[in-house]
């Protein structure tokens, strides 16, 4: 795997496994509740995607962006796709432990 193909990786499916690391792994995000903490780890995987858009604009693997429209386009969509793949991991692994009861109150799975 090259730098590019790392950056690529980075930017898509790699941004929601580091996300749902950083957050399974620091101690504050231990004190949220899932549905807050689906939320956190959706715009840190985002951002994280950004960054590495503007890493690959940097290396001259993407066009430049001529116009403020175009700009916003593109950091935001490569935001949105690793935010949103952010989100899929965390509903796989985290919310995937709980269950409700007959009471509709959430439960660790045994």
């Amino acid at each position: 795997m090259d730098l590019k193909q790392l950056l690529a990786w980075v930017g898509q499916a790699g941004a929601d496994v580091i996300a749902y690391y950083i957050i399974e792994y620091w101690w504050w995000a231990n004190l949220l509740d899932p549905r807050p903490k689906k939320i956190v780890a959706a715009g840190i995987s985002g951002g994280i995607g950004a960054l590495a858009w503007l890493a690959e604009l940097w290396m001259g693997w993407h066009t430049l962006p001529t116009i403020p429209q175009e700009w916003a386009a593109a950091l935001i969509g490569a935001a949105l796709i690793a935010g949103t793949a952010a989100g899929a991991t965390h509903a796989f692994k985290v919310l995937g432990h709980y269950t409700r009861d007959r009471d509709g109150i959430r439960v660790l799975k045994k």
